[in-house]
């Protein structure tokens, strides 16, 4: 006599869960494509206010840094001796760039 069997099997579990996972991902992606043709011709970044900031580069060396400050997390470091001061730790640019 056969058992009968209670439960879910492995393979149905991993089945179902794939395809639970798949309906959810789809509906995901459903919203953003709607909202990309809804944008139409708005430019990336139109809705931002003012400039972004952000480093810049200096390539020019007239224009680099002649003088430094020492951080003041560093200060006291510098003051035990542990740490050269921020005039040694910082090489020339002309050897940098040159």
């Amino acid at each position: 006599m056969a058992k009968k069997r209670t439960g879910v099997t492995r393979r149905e579990f991993l089945q179902q869960a794939a395809l639970a996972s798949g309906a959810i991902a789809l509906t995901g992606f459903a919203p953003a494509a709607a909202l990309a043709a809804q944008a139409g011709e708005q430019k990336i970044g139109s809705q931002l206010i003012g400039k972004l900031e952000g480093p810049s580069l200096i390539l020019d060396p007239a224009k680099f840094p002649t003088k430094f400050s020492e951080a003041p997390m560093l200060a006291e470091l510098v003051k035990a001796g542990k740490l050269p001061p921020v005039g040694k730790r910082i090489p020339e640019a002309r050897s940098r760039w040159s």
